[in-house]
């Protein structure tokens, strides 16, 4: 789908759901083994998947322009690096951008106005057992007064209870968070957004009222 035009549609032909995504399983277990750090093993994989993905569709982007790609991905496909596909001569990062979005149901499409907006922006530079982000200090400070109006806190004030009290006294319509976040496969209290004080996990957000 680009911005003018009608949509592309190709139908991949003689291809099971069933073949592709074990031909999916196969180029992550190449790309994820330790082993196989050094090796090329994943290239014949990454090559079956352009010519599924990419190659039915190559003289519709090269005809329209087309500099940029991002990919809407179904389950499977997802947890693989679409950068990563060839061509047979170059990975497909080195001819487009490439990015990912999810699906079109989860978006807001609406547009909201934020010229009025007012924004709170927190974040760590520190923490006790993951590595340091020193930029943030100068990141948090910097978007409140040189960006948008609003607030800005930093490590120590960067607690759960202070987030939840900054939001009850006043609605900020954006909410900036410079820290770490580790996104996990299962359970999604197995995720978390890393505050100063404690782990924002994926399961909260709701009574955030995000």
């Amino acid at each position: 789908v680009t911005v003018s035009g009608a949509p592309v549609r190709v139908r991949v032909a003689q291809t099971s759901r069933t073949e592709v995504m074990a031909l999916v399983q196969r180029f992550r277990n190449e790309l994820t083994n330790p082993v196989k750090r050094n090796t090329k093993s994943y290239l014949p994989f990454a090559q079956q998947l352009y010519r599924m993905i990419l190659a039915p569709i190559e003289a519709q982007l090269q005809a329209r322009g087309i500099n940029n790609l991002s990919f809407i991905s179904d389950t499977g496909l997802r947890s693989i690096p679409m950068a990563a596909l060839h061509d047979g001569k170059g990975f497909l990062i080195e001819r487009y951008s490439v990015g990912s979005m999810p699906s079109l149901s989860l978006t807001d499409t609406t547009t909201t106005n934020f010229k009025n907006t007012q924004l709170l922006a927190m974040g760590a530079s520190q923490f006790v057992d993951m590595s340091p982000l020193p930029a943030v200090e100068i990141e948090v400070s910097t978007i409140t007064r040189q960006q948008w109006p609003g607030k800005s806190f930093l490590n120590q004030a960067f607690t759960l209870t202070n987030l939840k009290s900054q939001r009850q006294q006043q609605p900020f319509g954006m909410i900036h968070l410079a820290t770490h976040a580790e996104f996990r496969s299962g359970d999604p209290s197995n995720s978390f957004i890393q505050l100063w004080d404690t782990k924002l996990r994926l399961d909260q957000l709701r009574q955030m009222r995000w």
